[in-house]
Protein backbone atom coordinates (compact mmCIF):
# COMPACT_ATOMS: atom_id res chain seq x y z
CA UNK A 1 0.00 0.00 0.00
CA UNK A 2 3.01 2.31 0.11
CA UNK A 3 2.77 3.08 3.83
CA UNK A 4 6.57 2.95 4.12
CA UNK A 5 6.99 5.86 1.71
CA UNK A 6 7.52 9.37 3.08
CA UNK A 7 4.44 11.47 3.74
CA UNK A 8 5.10 13.88 0.87
CA UNK A 9 5.40 10.97 -1.59
CA UNK A 10 2.12 9.44 -0.36
CA UNK A 11 0.40 12.82 -0.58
CA UNK A 12 1.69 13.45 -4.12
CA UNK A 13 0.52 9.98 -5.18
CA UNK A 14 -2.89 10.59 -3.59
CA UNK A 15 -3.32 13.98 -5.26
CA UNK A 16 -2.24 12.57 -8.64
CA UNK A 17 -4.80 9.77 -8.34
CA UNK A 18 -7.45 12.22 -7.13
CA UNK A 19 -6.99 14.46 -10.17
CA UNK A 20 -7.57 11.39 -12.37
CA UNK A 21 -10.74 10.46 -10.44
CA UNK A 22 -9.18 7.44 -8.74
CA UNK A 23 -10.04 7.43 -5.05
CA UNK A 24 -8.71 3.94 -4.51
CA UNK A 25 -10.25 0.83 -3.02
CA UNK A 26 -12.19 0.84 0.25
CA UNK A 27 -10.52 -1.08 3.05
CA UNK A 28 -13.92 -2.10 4.42
CA UNK A 29 -16.00 -3.06 1.38
CA UNK A 30 -13.11 -3.85 -0.98
CA UNK A 31 -14.91 -1.90 -3.72
CA UNK A 32 -13.97 1.20 -5.67
CA UNK A 33 -14.56 4.29 -3.52
CA UNK A 34 -15.80 6.39 -6.45
CA UNK A 35 -18.37 3.73 -7.28
CA UNK A 36 -19.57 3.80 -3.66
CA UNK A 37 -19.89 7.60 -3.81
CA UNK A 38 -21.80 7.55 -7.08
CA UNK A 39 -24.11 4.82 -5.79
CA UNK A 40 -25.07 6.90 -2.75
CA UNK A 41 -25.17 10.30 -4.46
CA UNK A 42 -28.88 10.23 -5.50
CA UNK A 43 -30.11 9.48 -1.97
CA UNK A 44 -27.82 12.18 -0.58
CA UNK A 45 -29.19 14.72 -3.07
CA UNK A 46 -32.78 13.79 -2.20
CA UNK A 47 -32.06 14.19 1.51
CA UNK A 48 -30.32 17.54 0.96
CA UNK A 49 -33.21 18.95 -1.08
CA UNK A 50 -35.77 17.67 1.44
CA UNK A 51 -33.83 19.25 4.32
CA UNK A 52 -33.64 22.59 2.51
CA UNK A 53 -37.39 22.47 1.82
CA UNK A 54 -38.13 21.70 5.49
CA UNK A 55 -35.78 24.46 6.66
CA UNK A 56 -37.30 27.01 4.29
CA UNK A 57 -40.89 26.12 5.16
CA UNK A 58 -40.12 26.58 8.85
CA UNK A 59 -37.65 29.47 8.79
CA UNK A 60 -39.25 32.11 6.61
CA UNK A 61 -42.65 32.21 8.36
CA UNK A 62 -41.01 32.13 11.80
CA UNK A 63 -38.55 34.88 10.85
CA UNK A 64 -41.27 37.11 9.40
CA UNK A 65 -43.56 36.48 12.39
CA UNK A 66 -40.75 37.31 14.79
CA UNK A 67 -39.81 40.51 12.96
CA UNK A 68 -43.39 41.75 12.65
CA UNK A 69 -43.94 41.15 16.38
CA UNK A 70 -40.63 42.66 17.45
CA UNK A 71 -40.08 43.17 21.20
CA UNK A 72 -43.18 41.22 22.20
CA UNK A 73 -43.53 37.89 23.94
CA UNK A 74 -44.16 36.28 20.53
CA UNK A 75 -40.79 37.55 19.32
CA UNK A 76 -39.10 36.31 22.48
CA UNK A 77 -40.61 32.84 22.08
CA UNK A 78 -39.51 32.71 18.44
CA UNK A 79 -35.97 33.76 19.34
CA UNK A 80 -35.74 31.17 22.13
CA UNK A 81 -37.06 28.42 19.85
CA UNK A 82 -34.51 29.42 17.18
CA UNK A 83 -31.77 29.38 19.81
CA UNK A 84 -32.83 25.90 20.91
CA UNK A 85 -32.83 24.76 17.28
CA UNK A 86 -29.28 26.00 16.81
CA UNK A 87 -28.10 24.62 20.13
CA UNK A 88 -29.55 21.11 19.86
CA UNK A 89 -27.13 18.71 18.18
CA UNK A 90 -28.68 16.98 15.16
CA UNK A 91 -27.76 13.51 16.41
CA UNK A 92 -29.74 14.14 19.61
CA UNK A 93 -32.75 15.56 17.78
CA UNK A 94 -32.64 12.59 15.40
CA UNK A 95 -32.72 10.14 18.30
CA UNK A 96 -35.63 12.01 19.91
CA UNK A 97 -37.57 12.00 16.64
CA UNK A 98 -36.94 8.27 16.15
CA UNK A 99 -38.10 7.48 19.67
CA UNK A 100 -41.21 9.65 19.43
CA UNK A 101 -42.41 9.19 15.86
CA UNK A 102 -40.96 5.82 14.83
CA UNK A 103 -40.95 3.72 18.00
CA UNK A 104 -43.77 5.19 20.11
CA UNK A 105 -46.24 6.43 17.50
CA UNK A 106 -45.17 4.25 14.57
CA UNK A 107 -45.82 6.98 12.00
CA UNK A 108 -42.46 6.75 10.24
CA UNK A 109 -39.86 4.02 9.76
CA UNK A 110 -36.81 4.20 12.01
CA UNK A 111 -34.42 3.54 9.14
CA UNK A 112 -34.08 2.48 5.55
CA UNK A 113 -34.67 4.06 2.16
CA UNK A 114 -37.87 2.35 1.02
CA UNK A 115 -40.80 4.74 0.74
CA UNK A 116 -41.36 8.50 0.72
CA UNK A 117 -41.97 8.57 4.48
CA UNK A 118 -38.48 7.22 5.17
CA UNK A 119 -37.02 10.62 4.27
CA UNK A 120 -39.19 12.67 6.64
CA UNK A 121 -37.34 12.14 9.93
CA UNK A 122 -33.84 12.65 8.48
CA UNK A 123 -34.99 15.75 6.58
CA UNK A 124 -36.56 17.25 9.71
CA UNK A 125 -33.46 16.42 11.72
CA UNK A 126 -31.11 18.14 9.31
CA UNK A 127 -33.52 20.91 8.36
CA UNK A 128 -34.22 22.00 11.93
CA UNK A 129 -30.70 23.26 12.54
CA UNK A 130 -30.69 25.17 9.25
CA UNK A 131 -34.20 26.45 9.90
CA UNK A 132 -33.10 28.02 13.16
CA UNK A 133 -30.19 29.79 11.48
CA UNK A 134 -32.34 30.87 8.53
CA UNK A 135 -35.08 32.16 10.86
CA UNK A 136 -32.56 34.35 12.63
CA UNK A 137 -31.28 35.62 9.27
CA UNK A 138 -34.83 36.26 8.04
CA UNK A 139 -35.73 38.13 11.22
CA UNK A 140 -32.65 40.31 11.02
CA UNK A 141 -33.17 41.08 7.36
CA UNK A 142 -36.87 41.81 7.86
CA UNK A 143 -36.10 44.18 10.73
CA UNK A 144 -33.74 46.11 8.46
CA UNK A 145 -36.24 46.28 5.61
CA UNK A 146 -39.28 47.14 7.77
CA UNK A 147 -37.62 50.42 8.76
CA UNK A 148 -37.03 51.53 5.15
CA UNK A 149 -38.64 54.63 3.70
CA UNK A 150 -40.37 52.87 0.81
CA UNK A 151 -42.45 50.82 3.26
CA UNK A 152 -43.40 53.93 5.17
CA UNK A 153 -44.48 55.45 1.86
CA UNK A 154 -46.54 52.36 0.97
CA UNK A 155 -48.27 52.51 4.35
CA UNK A 156 -49.01 56.21 3.94
CA UNK A 157 -50.58 55.51 0.54
CA UNK A 158 -53.01 53.14 2.27
CA UNK A 159 -51.57 49.78 1.25
CA UNK A 160 -52.76 47.02 3.58
CA UNK A 161 -50.23 45.98 6.22
CA UNK A 162 -50.19 42.34 5.09
CA UNK A 163 -49.42 43.41 1.56
CA UNK A 164 -46.68 45.73 2.81
CA UNK A 165 -45.10 42.92 4.79
CA UNK A 166 -45.49 39.98 2.41
CA UNK A 167 -45.25 41.67 -0.97
CA UNK A 168 -42.86 44.55 -0.44
CA UNK A 169 -40.78 43.76 2.64
CA UNK A 170 -40.41 39.99 2.27
CA UNK A 171 -39.32 40.23 -1.36
CA UNK A 172 -36.47 42.51 -0.36
CA UNK A 173 -35.60 40.68 2.84
CA UNK A 174 -35.41 37.21 1.31
CA UNK A 175 -32.17 37.91 -0.59
CA UNK A 176 -29.82 37.25 2.37
CA UNK A 177 -31.79 34.11 3.16
CA UNK A 178 -31.44 32.80 -0.39
CA UNK A 179 -27.71 33.49 -0.37
CA UNK A 180 -27.52 31.61 2.94
CA UNK A 181 -28.90 28.49 1.23
CA UNK A 182 -25.88 28.33 -1.08
CA UNK A 183 -23.15 26.88 1.18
Amino acid sequence: YGFNDPLIVRYARYMGDLVQGDLGISYVSKKDVMANYLQRLPNTAILAVAAIVVATLIAIPVGVFSAVNQNTWKDNVSVVVALLGVSMPPFWLGLLLIIAFALKLGWFPSGGIGQWNSIVLPAVTIGTNYAALMARTTRSSMLDIIRQDFLRTARSKGVAEKKVIYKHALRNAVLPVVTYLGP
